[in-house]
């Protein structure tokens, strides 16, 4: 990989704060390249779909457009777009399937298109094209295609992906227009939008919440043991990701006043989470 390109995916992958290790420096630099390179296209599709002032028709375009790009760059043709040349190496070195990538941008154009989900199984639907995707191409990288480890991935970016919507209700809702809790639970529990625009937190938002949450930390639990058996430093890096998924769980677990307030880890925090990534047992 050029120096350009790395520094450009490494940076990327830098400037927006996240929960979340992306590439971190223990890992072996190729694994650590590879990561940046696809949190960077992530990075870039999610920006596409939500960010500035694009007409929705500009936005598709836009990611029409990405997909083609990453098809080049799966050919060896990555043009001059640093985050394509990390992208193309990736593919090569690790031979990752373009389909995650395009499972990934079919996420991101329903996120333009589609801003309320009528029930759990829309949502699920969701985050197997926006987030499972993630985790099949990690499991490329450290070289573990084992159906039930694949399986343990899914349950792990699945927990992720609803950890992030919980995250972001507030901001979700009036900046976005969307709403990801599904409607016939908000229904159930007696909740509308105007809770998640006006951050009113009474007993049925609660109510909702700690069901949201319990169900969260099912299928986050369901995925644990993926830490223990993928080796070495990628599998420090997964209990690493997975144990910052239970350290913010717990923070939006924590009675509070105001159930909207975006948890992030301070150095407490992360210092918990890599004793408990480094004692996997």
């Amino acid at each position: 990989m050029t120096a350009t390109a790395e520094s450009s995916a490494l940076a990327l992958a830098r400037t927006h704060y996240e929960n979340f290790p992306v590439a971190p420096a223990f890992l072996p630099r190729p694994a650590r390249e590879a990561l940046a390179a696809i949190y960077a296209f992530a990075r870039t599709a999610d920006d596409i779909a939500d960010e500035g002032t694009l007409s929705e028709s500009e936005r598709l375009s836009r990611l029409e457009a990405l997909g083609r790009a990453l098809e080049s760059a799966a050919r060896g043709e990555p043009g001059d777009d640093p985050v394509m040349i990390a992208l193309a190496e990736a593919v090569e070195r690790y031979r990752l399937e373009t389909r995650h990538f395009h499972d990934l941008l079919s996420a991101f154009r329903q996120d333009v298109t589609k801003r309320r989900y009528a029930h759990l199984g829309e949502v699920m639907d969701y985050c197997r094209r926006s987030a499972n995707p993630v985790g099949r191409l990690v499991m490329a990288i450290a070289g573990d295609a084992h159906p039930r480890h694949l399986a343990w991935s899914d349950a792990t970016c699945t927990a992720l992906q609803w950890i992030n919507f919980l995250q972001d209700l507030h901001e979700d809702a009036v900046q976005r227009d969307r709403i990801y809790l599904p409607a016939d639970e908000m229904e159930r529990f007696g909740v509308n939008e105007r809770h998640l625009r006006e951050r009113i937190t009474d007993p049925a938002l609660e109510a909702l919440l700690d069901h949201v949450l319990r169900r969260t930390r099912r299928i986050l639990e369901a995925g644990l043991p993926l830490g223990r058996v993928v080796p070495g430093r990628m599998g420090l890096f997964v209990r690493a990701i997975q144990h910052s998924g239970l350290r913010v769980l717990y923070r939006l677990e924590c009675p509070r006043p105001d159930r909207f307030d975006r948890p992030r880890l301070n150095r407490t925090d992360r210092a918990l989470v890599l004793l408990r990534a480094l004692a996997p047992r």
